[in-house]
């Protein structure tokens, strides 16, 4: 019983060696299982019902007849080809260099630029107006440097003066 103990105890550690659990499969299957083992007996019974089911078989799909097949690659190159001769000629749809205005196209390339450039200019004053304050900024700091400068000399001058009171 304390062998059966032990095995029960591995194989819940995930330990056992497959002789092992033939042992405890072949114990639960016996009439013989113990009044603490009966607790374990509906695991191994499960285990055994498990094993006896069989998953159905998946039928194979008929083979396509030869002639679909043709039919299917004419098709995908017919497709490729006239993708190709889309990208290569290009469609009436792409040609030609214009840009969308307020929903209206404007195909004049110079046209174009000129209302980029101002749309340019107009974010360039406003970050202009909105970095004035940082340039300030760093006026203010570059005017504190040598403040920070006399501070550092400051201690400097103090730690002359407690070595020169030590010696």
């Amino acid at each position: 019983m304390e062998y059966l103990n032990k095995i029960l105890d591995k194989y819940f550690n995930g330990e056992t060696s497959v002789d092992e659990e033939n042992i405890l499969k072949l114990y639960f299957k016996s009439d013989q299982v113990a009044a603490e083992h009966l607790a374990y007996k509906p695991l191994f019974d499960a285990f055994k019902i498990e094993a006896s089911e069989t998953m159905a078989i998946k039928q194979q799909s008929k083979p396509r007849p030869f002639f679909l097949q043709q039919w299917i690659y004419a098709g995908s190159g017919v497709a490729a080809a006239v993708l190709l001769a889309l990208w290569l000629f290009g469609s009436p749809l792409f040609q030609g260099d214009y840009a969308i205005v307020n929903g209206t196209r404007i195909n004049d390339h110079e046209l174009a630029l000129q209302i980029a450039q101002s749309k340019i200019n107009k974010v360039r004053q406003i970050l202009g107006d909105k970095l004035q304050p940082l340039e300030s900024i760093q006026t203010v700091k570059n005017s504190l440097k040598p403040a920070k400068k006399m501070g550092e000399i400051k201690t400097e001058i103090n730690n002359i003066k407690q070595m020169l009171i030590l010696e």
